[in-house]
């Protein structure tokens, strides 16, 4: 199943999406350039939690998007309610002094990954390695590695 899982990410990964440059309707209704790179809106995701704030977030993945961890498919949430509330219970327990930045990103065609460094946390900083895949302005997959603590520097 594992092993399953791991190949249709690789299946994902190599598959090349080419949009036109036109403006479409999303699944949430709104209009949104299919032109916005994928790294600006992962980038308008990561500075919403910095912000935390969910609805903002949650305008930013499909309706149907799924969250889940890698390489096992485990589903972190599922569909933009879901994501919605997931993120707001999770920012509602962390400290104002929750950061998140990321270095290094790597964009991919419609895929970007970030190395996000994660500080303010009661239990020390983490870091985490996500995987978007962003079509049409939104976010339609993310999966996440395993977090893992990071040495104070």
């Amino acid at each position: 199943m594992v092993i399953r899982n791991a190949a249709r990410a690789v299946l994902v990964i190599a598959v090349a999406v080419v949009t036109s440059g036109r403006t479409a309707i999303n699944q949430g209704g709104s209009s949104a350039s299919v032109e916005t790179p994928p790294e600006v809106v992962v980038q308008q995701f990561v500075d919403a939690g910095n912000a935390r704030n969910a609805e903002r977030m949650a305008a930013l993945v499909a309706v149907d998007a799924v969250f889940a961890q890698f390489p096992g498919g485990e589903v972190i949430a599922e569909g933009r309610d879901r994501i919605r509330e997931h993120y707001a219970r999770q920012l509602g327990s962390l400290s104002a002094e929750l950061r998140i930045t990321v270095q290094p990103r790597i964009v991919e065609g419609p895929f970007v990954i970030d190395q996000e460094h994660i500080e303010g946390l009661p239990g020390g900083p983490l870091q985490a390695t996500w995987m978007y895949l962003v079509r049409d302005g939104l976010i339609r997959r993310a999966w996440v590695l395993d977090a893992k603590p990071t040495t104070q520097r």
